[in-house]
């Protein structure tokens, strides 16, 4: 089962990278230091009783914990300056290597938020919007916003140790602070206010994944823009034929093996 966590991965960097004149090589050692230590303290702050912290009751607690622990301690590792990453400078191997494994993921995370949320909130359909963004009313049920999209993003910010100067902290917990806004004014009817927060999540996941094209040496991600749907509808469709095909599959070799 995949983690709601930000694993932070320290050893990660882009020390292959030339340094530009904003990064000085002092400050690699501290912020590999400072997050080593937000990493203990985020885990330690989600177990059980450890240091005296209480566990977060839900995915979105501990994530917002998380996150409020590995912004500040970034920043303040890096002096408190205004070191940031050069536009154009590439992303180092480590993180182009967890992109390979997890970009089709999240594009269908988009897909699934641009052809399954989007209309269900455009026709004002409760309960197409609650299965579309997993509302706790479905119990177990798990949306794929969460295993396509956060959840993949989440774990480009342990590869990326420049998440935070990067802009992507910032942009994954607005992706998740929106879907949650949603949850919360659906129920009465606050439209306005719902698609506006289907917006600022679209926009927020639309910067990290343009910014992973422009320092890529492909372009791995189409940007939920104007012709989305044109570039990926029959795609999705296929994707989703494709999916339910080998459920079925699935379904019928476990029921041939259980007679």
């Amino acid at each position: 089962q995949r983690s709601p966590y930000v694993q932070i991965r320290p050893h990660h960097s882009r020390g292959a990278m030339t340094a530009s004149p904003a990064r000085s090589g002092s400050r690699r050692p501290r912020l590999i230091a400072a997050l080593s230590a937000a990493a203990l303290l985020g885990h330690l702050s989600v177990r059980s009783g450890l240091l005296g912290f209480a566990a977060p009751p839900s995915t979105e607690g501990r994530r917002a914990a998380l996150l409020q622990v590995l912004a500040p301690v970034a920043a303040l590792s890096l002096g408190g300056g205004a070191a940031r990453a050069m536009p154009d400078e590439q992303l180092a191997p480590p993180v182009i290597k967890d992109i390979d494994r997890c970009y089709k993921q999240i594009q269908q995370g988009c897909d699934w938020m641009y052809f399954e949320l989007k209309p269900a909130m455009e026709k004002q359909d409760l309960g197409a919007i609650r299965k579309a963004i997993g509302a706790v009313s479905l119990g177990a049920h798990v949306s794929p916003l969460e295993t396509d999209l956060i959840f993949p993003l989440e774990q480009l910010l342990s590869s990326n140790i420049d998440s935070q100067e990067d802009g992507w902290v910032d942009a994954v917990r607005k992706v998740a602070s929106s879907f949650d806004n949603i949850k919360d004014v659906i129920g009465g009817a606050e439209w306005n206010v719902a698609m506006t927060s289907f917006e600022d999540a679209r926009v927020a996941t639309n910067k990290i994944l343009a910014d992973i094209n422009a320092r890529s040496e492909k372009v791995y991600f189409t940007i939920m823009d104007d012709e989305y749907a044109n570039k990926r509808y029959k795609r999705y469709l296929q994707n989703k034929k494709d999916a339910i095909s080998f459920r079925q599959n699935a379904g019928g070799v476990l029921a041939g093996a259980l007679r």
